[in-house]
């Protein structure tokens, strides 16, 4: 019985044909990997969307470069304390007017709330990220700058290397969460009358530490114990 001889394939065709099957599918691939990059792009935010995470580094940047912010901050020690949406009515009302033809037109605004210790006050910049711009800026009463959580970590670090602090709170200091209150004096003797203070509040658990008060002064970078020590 005699066998069909079998057809192959020169290694050099063979070659070609894999290449050229290779340049019809690599423009589909392409557009393939480009439709999956697309969708995994965050959507744009809405108008009345929270300020994304780039959104309120645009805010700060474009506040701190504004030559009236600059000139209220000054070279001496300050702080940004928020970066905030904020919604503006449009001059032309249409624009906040949305319909099916037309959706809600009213850009993205930011407001960037800064602090500066020497003569305790704040500086508010409203920025439009459309624009890159700063449309308005004010200096704010101290009093009315809430206390960020990095001054009441930063006051806690200051708590915790006072040797008074530390024999109150004792050998476990470590151990307790830390939150702070914003203290303001009374008298004018009192230098929280003027400079930026908290009272920090120790607790492990449930249980508060009482029987005294830890002040710390942001100001001046110093710790007070009011009402007794351990």
């Amino acid at each position: 019985m005699t066998t069909a001889p079998t057809s192959v394939i020169p290694p050099v065709r063979a070659f070609v044909s894999i290449a050229m099957l290779f340049l019809l599918i690599a423009p589909l691939l392409a557009q393939s990997a480009q439709k999956g990059a697309s969708s995994r792009r965050p959507a744009a935010p809405k108008p009345l969307d929270p300020l994304t995470a780039e959104e309120k580094r645009t805010v700060e940047r474009t506040a701190r470069a504004d030559s009236r912010v600059q000139e209220l901050l000054g070279g001496g020690r300050q702080r940004l304390i928020s970066v905030e949406f904020l919604a503006v009515k449009p001059e032309d009302p249409g624009r906040a007017q949305e319909t099916a033809e037309h959706p809600i037109s009213i850009g993205r605004h930011g407001v960037a709330l800064f602090y500066r210790y020497e003569g305790n006050y704040g500086v508010r910049a409203v920025v439009d990220l459309e624009k890159a711009s700063v449309l308005h800026v004010a200096r704010v009463d101290g009093d009315s700058v809430p206390l960020s959580a990095e001054e009441v970590s930063e006051a806690g670090k200051l708590a915790l290397r006072d040797s008074s602090a530390r024999r109150l709170l004792g050998s476990e200091a470590e151990r307790y969460t830390i939150e702070g209150l914003r203290s303001r004096g009374t008298g004018e003797g009192d230098p929280c009358a003027a400079d930026r203070c908290t009272e920090l509040i120790f607790r492990r658990g449930s249980l508060y530490l009482a029987g005294a008060r830890v002040i710390v002064n942001l100001t001046s970078q110093t710790v007070r114990i009011a009402g007794g020590e351990k």
